[in-house]
């Protein structure tokens, strides 16, 4: 349903105009500019002998790497809206956008409960930690239903900086604190807004913790993911 009648506001728009000017290019209403940041403070208590505890942070921020071209209407006789992009050189739902991104991990875990039969325990290797470069970042945007966006962020698994991370493993990785959908929402304004306003930015955040045991130890997991998507007119 939602589909065709993005078609028919196609056609409609492409009719109104002329055939030369359609194939020239397609008169975007919007630029659209997204960020956001994904925050993991976490904790780590194991009573074993030598168990790792201590705390740590992984944080990720991102945006995308040029405005993305969009065009945003409403649903005739209705308060829906309808957002659509640019996807090798047609027309539809919001495609995955290059994203430029970074990660940055702290771990401040120490080995603890040494035994008296032990001279000392290995010391955690932490040279792997600090601020890299986020690999084939991607944001995904789209529409939820009638007063909502989704975002989430795809890229390598947070794992792969190689120092402690919790227990979450990518920006959508958050099933266990009770989420219907693993992607961030985004609540729409009216769609009045995109008409009268020059710029209408869309700001959302979530924030969850949550305890999951790891082998013998206990995981903490404190996480915000937060967004800001700004629509700009043309």
């Amino acid at each position: 349903m939602r589909r065709a009648l993005v078609a028919i506001l196609i056609a409609a728009a492409v009719i109104g105009g002329s055939v030369g000017q359609a194939e020239a290019k397609w008169k975007w209403s919007h630029r659209v500019t997204i960020s956001g940041q994904f925050v993991n403070h976490w904790t780590v208590s194991d009573p074993g002998p030598c168990g790792t505890n201590g705390d740590g942070t992984v944080t990720v921020s991102f945006k995308n790497k040029k405005a993305i071209h969009t065009f945003v209407n409403t649903v005739p006789g209705t308060r829906h809206w309808i957002l659509v992009g640019l996807y090798f050189g047609q027309t539809t739902f919001l495609p995955p956008q290059a994203a430029t991104a970074s990660i940055t991990t702290v771990d401040n875990t120490a080995p603890a409960n040494q035994p008296p039969w032990l001279e000392s325990c290995d010391p955690i290797d932490k040279s792997h930690c600090g601020t890299k470069e986020y690999r084939k970042a991607r944001v995904r945007l789209g529409g939820l239903d009638a007063t909502r966006l989704k975002l989430d962020l795809t890229g390598p698994d947070f794992r792969d900086t190689q120092c402690q991370i919790g227990s979450v493993m990518r920006f959508g990785d958050v099933d266990f604190f009770g989420h219907k959908t693993p992607e961030l929402l985004i609540k729409m304004p009216s769609p009045r807004s995109f008409f009268r306003k020059h710029s209408v930015t869309l700001t959302a955040t979530s924030h969850d913790i949550k305890s999951l045991p790891d082998l013998d130890a206990t995981v903490t997991n404190d996480v915000t993911r937060t967004v800001t998507v700004t629509f700009t007119k043309r």
